[in-house]
């Protein structure tokens, strides 16, 4: 249809309800039990022309908000909107469509997830979504909440704007970034912010820095040198501020890294000189779950010694330790200091899951700062993922056909 019964005018600009509308009706126009008392903006009524379209796209989880309490259908689409409300449509079907035959023919049935709203407005879709794709729908989840790891890459915690609080924390957010769910139990203080850092004028002067796991140390540590990061570090360190290196963030801290069988891009790349450690990268991976007590260390991580500590190692590389005899040695210690203070490395993934771990780091850097820390104790991480889980298999049993689900398993003689 054009704008008007005589014109199409190609070159304006589409409007959100437009867009909306045209979904709608590429999807058959399906029924819709859902009234405008049930939608969260206050700009849509009863007479909005375009309520049956949306009250759809926002159960399918198709379109949100303008802002927090609007819809904004006469706004101007964006490329980013349009390219999201377009995948978020195309999803459901296109992710089978793209599959070749052979891999089309695995899947046993597709989960709607994210939906919200009633799910009898969505039946009219699912019945076209199972004669698409040939497979039966086996559950529709709603949208909720549930805090649980991020994929790496996909993390909205990069992304989000930040507020520094009353003890502000750096993560150096390194392109191949991994395993930085290891600093989320900071997340859990009202007064500690946790930016992640991805330039130098973004730095500012935190209270603590913190280098995280990466699927490439070699690449990642060139990167920090090249943008300017590694400097803006090294000067935070020499003026006394923490720095701590887990996996990857530890052995970018020490005096080399060597690449000798290739398993990166090869050769040697000088590390940061913080730690006097050398790291040689090798084939064999290890792969270990560790618990224990943490070593005795000086400077502001002094408060963890002595603690109690339980997570896993994953990593390629070999580190060795140079004693104050100029001799490198293995070493068994879980928290590796040097003579530069307030600069500290582990291979440990998970050390900070424990509720009195980070409290103590937490308080101690509160009173570095002259405020009094707060005397609420904080659950262990790991206990409160493990809730976060329960939450999750609860919101899955209700919601999914489990007969179908268990059938498939025993089919495939699965137990």
């Amino acid at each position: 249809a054009g704008e008007t019964p005589f014109t199409f005018q190609p070159q304006d600009s589409a409007t959100r309800a437009q867009v909306v509308s045209a979904l709608y009706a590429a999807a058959g126009s399906p029924s819709t039990s859902f009234s405008a008392g049930d939608l969260p903006f206050t700009d849509i009524s009863a007479e909005t022309p375009y309520l049956s379209a949306l009250t759809w796209a926002y159960g399918q989880g198709i379109v949100d908000g303008y802002n927090e309490n609007t819809f904004g259908g006469m706004a101007s689409v964006t490329r980013q909107q349009l390219a999201v409300m377009l995948r978020r449509c195309a999803q459901l079907y296109g992710t089978v469509a793209l599959l070749e035959p052979e891999e089309r023919a695995l899947i046993k049935g597709t989960i709607v997830n994210k939906f919200r709203g009633d799910r009898a407005i969505l039946e009219p879709g699912l019945k076209m979504l199972e004669d698409l794709c040939g497979v039966p729908v086996a559950g529709v989840v709603p949208y909720v909440h549930v805090d649980i790891d991020d994929e790496d890459s996909l993390s909205e915690r990069f992304t989000r704007d930040t507020v520094r609080k009353l003890i502000d924390i750096a993560v150096i957010r390194l392109p191949r970034i991994s395993n930085f769910t290891d600093f989320a139990p900071f997340e859990r203080y009202e007064n500690v912010s946790l930016r992640y850092v991805a330039s130098p004028r973004d730095l500012h002067q935190p209270d603590l820095i913190l280098l995280p796991g990466t699927k490439s140390t070699i690449s990642d540590l060139r990167w920090l040198r090249q943008c300017g990061l590694e400097a803006a570090v090294l000067k935070a360190a020499s003026a006394g501020t923490p720095v701590m290196g887990i996996c990857g963030g530890y052995q970018m801290l020490g005096e080399e890294i060597t690449d000798s069988e290739g398993m990166e891009s090869g050769g040697a790349v000088k590390g940061m000189g913080l730690l006097p450690v050398t790291t040689k990268l090798q084939k064999e991976k290890v792969r270990r779950q560790v618990q224990g007590t943490i070593n005795r260390i000086s400077g502001t991580f002094s408060v963890l010694s002595g603690l109690a500590y339980a997570g896993y190692e994953i990593h390629m590389g070999r580190s060795r330790l140079y004693s104050d005899d100029g001799v490198a040695h293995v070493t068994e210690a879980v928290l590796v200091g040097g003579e530069i203070p307030e600069v500290y490395g582990t291979y440990v993934h998970g050390i900070f899951d424990k509720g009195e771990t980070v409290s103590a780091l937490v308080g101690e850097l509160a009173r570095k700062k002259g405020l009094v820390p707060g005397n609420r104790a904080c659950m262990d991480y790991r206990e409160y993922k493990e809730k976060q889980y329960d939450k999750l298999a609860d919101i899955l049993t209700e919601h999914l056909d489990r007969e179908h689900i268990y059938g498939l398993l025993r089919e495939a003689h699965i137990r």
